[in-house]
């Protein structure tokens, strides 16, 4: 092997460990931090006794840390597992999870018996008014289904 594609070779693999490699800024490292520190024994964030709902916090939280984070941390696996073990009833936190948790089977079942029977689009749970924001939050759970 000629030394000019033994060194083009070498640039090659350093700009794509370079890519891999970043630093977080001090911002972000902050913010994880704050996450980190803030997380209830559970697994879970926000609690019922604040305005912060446990599920969509949660559910937050969780798909932020799989975009930031190289590698599962406990913070994830305590929120995941957290996440997984909840009973939902609701369009909304149905979706939520499945979209943080890439979840289908029950939770799809789930989801698709509360559309409404006359207009075929959701609502906050079974036999409940349909509403813009369950529909959409519907569909976005639903797209990775069909597509």
């Amino acid at each position: 092997m000629k030394r000019g594609s033994i060194i083009a070779a070498a640039v090659i693999i350093l700009i794509l460990m370079m890519g891999q490699a970043y630093a977080l800024t001090p911002e972000v490292e902050s913010g994880l931090g704050y996450l980190t520190s803030t997380q209830n024994a559970d697994g879970s964030w926000g609690s019922a006794s604040s305005s912060t709902d446990p599920v969509p916090a949660t559910s937050s939280v969780i798909e932020t840390l799989a975009i930031i984070e190289n590698s599962p941390s406990s913070t994830y696996d305590n929120a995941t597992g957290w996440l997984g073990a909840q009973s939902l009833e609701t369009t909304a936190h149905l979706a939520e999870r499945m979209l943080a948790l890439s979840t289908m089977g029950a939770d799809l079942d789930s989801l698709l018996s509360y559309v409404d029977n006359e207009s075929r689009v959701w609502g906050g749970y079974d036999d409940y008014d349909i509403d813009v924001l369950d529909t959409a939050m519907a569909l976005r759970a639903l797209f990775p289904t069909f597509s």
